[in-house]
């Protein structure tokens, strides 16, 4: 799950520089890493977590596949949905993930 963004920091105080830093935005690249950030986020994961997240947008729609598994590999939950606000769906994904085991295979790694 966002795998390959590039962040860039200033200070929030310097409008110059956002304004300069801003066209190097992708806003499609921004919209999907919103969605896979979302769902890690609802999940409490981290990068050592064993969770998958992979946004694509068609459209107006993020499509949102993530995958949570165990850490031996033995058992893997897979859910994808779309909508929208990419904020929302990577929530949405994140809850029925959970409403199927998600959080229990999390505590075992």
């Amino acid at each position: 799950a966002a795998q390959g963004a590039v962040g860039i920091e200033c200070l929030s105080e310097a409008p110059e520089v956002t304004a300069r830093l801003a066209v190097l935005n992708d806003p499609l690249c921004d919209t999907a890493l919103r969605a896979e950030r979302a769902f890690c986020s609802a999940l409490g994961a981290s990068c050592t977590s064993p969770v998958a997240a992979l946004a694509t947008l068609d459209g107006d729609e993020v499509h949102l596949t993530a995958r949570v598994a165990a850490p031996d590999g033995t058992q893997l939950l897979e859910e994808t949905l779309h909508g929208p606000d990419a904020d929302v769906l990577g929530e949405h994904v994140a809850q029925a993930l959970i409403e199927r085991g998600a959080r229990e295979l999390l505590e075992l790694s």
